[in-house]
């Protein structure tokens, strides 16, 4: 698509899943209104001089954005300031504008002179404080806490002790963040039962939300335990799509069972 700013033509590139997936769950009167906002949000111009000149200014607006793996975090011109957190998805660090989102990139932030990891600490805590709705109970008689917000429940994730510590069982919880609005987690409280049923209901539902849901993140599944996330390998084949145990969860249930 092209767009002329200023005297010039600008090519921007334009990927139209996340309007489509949207749009599937509208009425058809609706699609109009959605797609108009959709556009405006995507094509808005934001004078971000004032927060890049002056960091006590921005700081407030500093957020993080949860990106599968298909994000590239190098340009031949810049990069962006990120973290790994979860394997196959990237945290980066972004500005939660009034109508959009806009990621940070290294080459905009000189003048704050901040350590890359300050910034991507405040970032979380700025996310910290979001708002989301969380349903907690049982589906299918395994316990599930659902995290949902159209743009948060994704970041939140990663504080799992500061946002959902409830949510931890003795044994970790098996987490799964298919989309930036939606978040499965699964207290594991007892080994003797229910760990097979909770791992189906999961992979299913989030496969079920990662094709259906606009802002898709991953189709992975963790295990979180001490503070730390363990995945599940996945593995895809001509039967469909398998998940691996991790090592460390693998020899945690065999030391249980013998102990």
């Amino acid at each position: 698509m092209s767009l002329e700013r200023d005297g010039e033509t600008e090519t921007i590139k334009i990927v139209l899943d996340n309007l489509i997936k949207r749009l599937t769950n509208q009425a058809e009167e609706d699609w109009k209104q959605h797609i108009d906002t959709h556009f405006e949000r995507l094509l808005e111009t934001t004078d971000t001089s004032s927060l890049f000149s002056n960091f006590q200014l921005a700081k407030e607006y500093l957020t993080l954005r949860l990106y599968g793996d298909q994000i590239d975090t190098y340009s031949e011109n810049d990069e962006l300031i990120f973290r790994q957190d979860l394997a196959g998805t990237f945290s980066v660090l972004s500005l939660d504008l009034p109508t959009k989102f806009q990621v940070v990139l290294k080459s905009e932030i000189a003048a704050w002179e901040m350590e890359e990891q300050t910034l991507l600490n405040i970032a979380q805590e700025n996310a910290n404080r979001q708002e989301v709705e969380t349903a907690h109970g049982y589906w299918e008689e395994v316990e599930i806490m659902a995290v949902l917000s159209n743009e948060y429940a994704a970041i939140k994730l990663l504080d799992v002790e500061a946002n959902f510590k409830n949510s931890i069982g003795e044994h970790g919880a098996l987490v799964a963040v298919p989309t930036k609005g939606t978040v499965f987690i699964h207290p594991i409280r007892h080994l003797s039962d229910g760990l097979k049923e909770a791992l189906n209901l999961i992979i299913k539902q989030t496969n079920k939300i990662y094709d259906s849901d606009p802002g898709p993140i991953t189709r992975n599944l963790y295990w979180y335990f001490e503070q730390q996330f363990y995945e599940f390998a996945l593995i895809s084949s001509e039967k469909g799509i398998s998940y691996k145990i991790p090592e460390r969860l693998q020899r945690y249930l065999e030391n249980r069972a013998s102990s």
